[in-house]
């Protein structure tokens, strides 16, 4: 359903977490920019019609290469590739994907898809990812209690709700209380 060079601009892939839209920024933002290329106005209607088609949490992630930023506006890879998801998770909301369905994270040069030796490596770590989280984050399946495992923390977290710690009482935390800094 894409305009032309959408195939180039947007891919889909399966992930443990769900299911990720990478949307390469050539497509979608000019070199240290984090404002949208009309292009990627072409585009995005169409991204925002596929995630209109579920009701499942939303990540949108800024990716960027490795190579340091020079500009006035972004101080370092991290506000750069944080800004561009948050131009898409904007354009979204304003496309009526509910903002709590959404988060989003910016992980500058350190999730690469590829080295960044070569330009076409750099152009590929150059992204943003709109991952479908499933239900539940693909660690919890690993969290069950062994026999004769200790809790620990495991039975602080319930149906992704954290209970409140409970606070010891006794003479250990007086003495922790009345403790020099």
């Amino acid at each position: 359903k894409s305009g032309a060079g959408a195939g180039d601009a947007v891919k889909l892939e399966r992930h443990a977490e769900g299911l990720t839209l990478i949307l390469q920024t050539r497509s979608f933002f000019a070199p240290g920019s984090d404002i949208l290329r009309p292009e990627a106005l072409t585009l995005l209607p169409d991204v925002v019609d596929v995630l209109k088609k579920t009701k499942q949490r939303l990540r949108v992630e800024g990716h960027t290469d490795d190579m340091p930023i020079h500009n006035a506006f972004f101080a370092s890879n991290w506000e750069l590739s944080t800004a561009r998801a948050l131009a898409v998770l904007h354009f979204l909301t304003r496309n009526n994907i509910a903002p709590a369905r959404l988060s989003v994270a910016g992980m500058a040069e350190h999730q690469p898809l590829r080295p960044n030796t070569t330009r076409e490596g750099r152009s590929r770590n150059r992204r943003v990812e709109i991952v479908i989280l499933s239900d539940k984050p693909s660690f919890w399946s690993g969290m069950k209690k062994k026999a004769n495992e200790s809790p620990g923390w495991q039975p602080l977290i319930s149906n992704d709700q954290v209970a409140p710690v409970p606070v010891p009482s006794g003479p250990a935390q007086e003495e922790a209380s009345h403790a020099a800094p």
